[in-house]
């Protein structure tokens, strides 16, 4: 006997529905040995897990949000000493004015921000473990970290490393630029837990697009608020 139409029908949308289902983790591969931080990306393994994430258009709190045409996309590594992330971002106009650590409005330059929960505890408080990048297209760096009451320390200075590579031209809107690489190293010290494979913690990343529309930054996650780790994905330390 066939199967009826119905059924038939069911299973096609369930293997639709899975296959669109967002992805939630991204994989972190073991290095035998250092990056060097210089916007290169030479020297990653070829073959690593990627997130690539554009633009769409979410109701974030009722905020009616201008659309960015930027594509980023995120891959990570680590070894004993540091989590490693790259950012490779599509973005045809280069803007970034603040030259001021923790200026306000550093957001809304071109910039790549990149939000960690280290002990993967997914609370709905920004706590001691949590913390914040903010690096424009000048390495000017907005960052801040979580309190025990749940608020946001922005006295808090963060050790990463990092390099920028830009393809284009900064600040000048007469031609087409092609984006951006960012480069980061964040040492284990900082995040406060040990590497090792197998290991989890809360991530989530976002793109600040300036192309003189107001404000255009969206997230792999759609959180709302962005300091909310239950919203967050994961990354996970792999060791093969």
């Amino acid at each position: 006997m066939e199967p009826p139409f119905q059924f038939i029908l069911g299973c096609l949308l369930l293997m639709v529905f899975i296959g669109c289902a967002p992805v939630d983790c991204l994989s972190a591969c073991y290095l035998d040995k250092s990056l060097t931080i210089d916007g290169n990306l030479s020297d990653w393994p070829k073959a690593r897990d990627k997130i690539v994430v554009t633009d769409r258009k979410i109701a974030q709190g009722g905020i009616k949000r201008i659309l960015s045409d930027n594509r980023i996309s995120c891959t990570s590594a680590w070894d004993t000493e540091y989590l490693y992330l790259a950012f490779q971002v599509d973005d045809t106009q280069l803007n970034a004015v603040q030259i001021k650590r923790d200026h306000t409005e550093l957001y809304l330059d071109d910039m790549v921000e990149f939000l960690l929960d280290p002990l993967c505890d997914a609370s709905d408080l920004w706590l001691p473990d949590d913390m914040v990048y903010h690096i424009n297209l000048l390495g000017t760096v907005k960052d801040d970290r979580g309190t025990v009451a749940g608020k946001k320390n922005i006295a808090w200075n963060g050790t990463a490393k990092y390099a920028l590579k830009l393809q284009g031209t900064l600040n000048n809107d007469t031609d087409l630029d092609g984006g951006y690489i960012l480069e980061v190293a964040i040492p284990w010290e900082e995040l406060g837990v040990t590497p090792i494979s197998g290991l989890e913690l809360g991530y989530n990343f976002a793109n600040g697009d300036n192309d003189g529309k107001g404000r255009q930054l969206f997230d792999w996650r759609s959180a709302w608020p962005m300091r909310n780790p239950r919203q967050f994905g994961t990354i996970e330390l792999i060791k093969e």
